[in-house]
């Protein structure tokens, strides 16, 4: 494997007095994974907890603990499309990023692997027996 450092960081947003919940989202694509495995996976946490996910067999982003289901489902009803739609245009730059660092580094016959973190976004704090998984 060629490992090629991470396409962007983005830096943390400026200190608020309303309490907040940092999560991050953490992008791998990988030129030929093995058999079964996806090309491209996104993985959102937030406390050490994956919360959402994404990746190339599923093409849809999905959610990994009941309270961001609930919450989501009421507060934006078109929150899972949009952010499908944005992660598909992710991992489209993804494969072209993968075939760029082939072409540049003159490594056809090397398995490459991707990596990055993207964004940290403000998630209004959970309240007390919200009953997260």
């Amino acid at each position: 494997f060629l490992l090629c450092p991470p396409r962007s960081l983005l830096p943390l947003p400026p200190s608020s007095p309303e309490p907040q919940v940092g999560a991050s989202y953490f992008y791998t694509a990988i030129s030929d994974p093995s058999q079964g495995l996806p090309q491209f996976v996104v993985v959102g946490y937030v406390d050490g907890q994956a919360f959402v996910h994404y990746d190339s067999h599923s093409r849809r982003m999905q959610p990994r603990v009941s309270w961001m289901e609930k919450y989501v489902g009421k507060e934006d009803p078109q929150y899972w499309d949009s952010q499908t739609q944005a992660l598909r245009a992710d991992e489209e730059t993804f494969r072209v990023d993968l075939e760029t660092a082939r072409n540049r580094y003159n490594q056809s016959e090397v398995d490459l692997l991707l990596w990055g973190r993207k964004g940290i976004t403000s998630l209004p704090p959970q309240k007390k027996g919200a009953g997260g998984s």
